[in-house]
């Protein structure tokens, strides 16, 4: 019976990480792509750790903060190689759908 509460509750949480991934792709996907002017104003990185079949896991996490002309601040999650050719000060068109970031075109550099 501990067995069957188990799984139910492990089955409920992965339906809803699922269903809550879904809705974000989806509602991304509904939005525009806008492109704007915008500085980098900050990066970040960080990481997770897990254990799979006894061995330890490592995944790294890069963010990239960006001021557009209105002074709204937006972070979005970058690759690995997007954020080492990121600089704080960098001025540019940030393009973004939604929570999505999908590029930095540099100005002047």
């Amino acid at each position: 019976m501990e067995v069957i509460i188990t799984l139910a509750l492990l089955g409920i949480g992965v339906a809803i990480v699922v269903s809550t991934l879904a809705v974000r792709w989806v509602r991304n996907n509904a939005l525009p792509v806008l492109s704007t002017p915008a500085r980098v104003v900050a990066k970040q990185t960080g990481y997770e750790k897990w254990r799979n079949n006894r061995r330890l896991r490592t995944l790294n996490l890069y963010y990239a903060t960006f001021e557009l002309d209105t002074g709204q601040r937006i972070e979005f999650s970058v690759g690995d190689n997007q954020f080492g050719a990121l600089i704080v000060g960098d001025q540019g068109t940030l393009t973004y759908q939604g929570t999505r970031y999908r590029g930095f075109q540099h100005v002047g550099r």
